[in-house]
């Protein structure tokens, strides 16, 4: 028994602690990869937005809002109604960036963050002394995943009061904090 404990000592020592060093160390960059995943999914999203490919946006759309708004095909529906509507108030989105999302949270199997947009618009003039300009418009994109991270799902936040929110997705931690909204800067030409 005490050749036992002898022998094992020394992994207990010396080979566990390393071993527990190399797989705390490892987490961080495990978080990275799908930090990095999480921002090329939202890519895709915001860059079918610019382009009008509205049926990729909505797949792409957390499925519980959409259903919320009553399903793809009316969520699509609104999507052109609206960018027909800026386009004849002489706004068009023309670009989508992307910061880089904060630290995931996990609740359960439900992974989350944050990742806040700003969507640049270009504004026409309105009249001889308005010479148009860009409108950036920040909001944040709520990311959601039920699969550990290989797929996400987003909601914009921007309209979407926070009581509303917590509703659509009653496994939001309470303690995860949406960052503060931005008020939209104009920038004329």
């Amino acid at each position: 028994m005490n050749s036992f404990l002898g022998n094992n000592c020394i992994l207990f020592r010396h080979i566990l602690p390393t071993l527990c060093l190399l797989i705390a160390s490892s987490m961080p960059l495990l978080g990275q990869d799908h930090l990095k995943e999480v921002k090329k999914q939202a890519e895709l999203m915001s860059q079918a937005l610019v382009r009008g490919e509205y049926s990729s946006y909505v797949k792409r759309t957390y499925p519980g809002l959409v259903a919320a708004l009553g399903g793809e095909e009316k969520m699509i529906s609104g999507l052109e109604k609206r960018a027909e509507g800026q386009k004849q108030e002489g706004v068009t989105l023309e670009a989508v960036r992307l910061n880089t999302p904060a630290q995931l949270t996990i609740s359960g199997s439900d992974w989350y963050t944050t990742i806040v947009q700003i969507q640049t618009f270009k504004v026409k003039k309105g009249g001889k002394k308005d010479k148009g300009g860009w409108l950036e418009s920040p909001s944040t994109l709520l990311a959601l995943s039920t699969d550990g991270g290989s797929s996400w799902y987003f909601i914009d936040t921007a309209t979407l009061p926070e009581k509303e929110l917590r509703a659509l997705l009653p496994s939001l931690p309470k303690e995860f904090k949406l960052p503060s909204r931005q008020l939209p800067v104009f920038v004329p030409n």
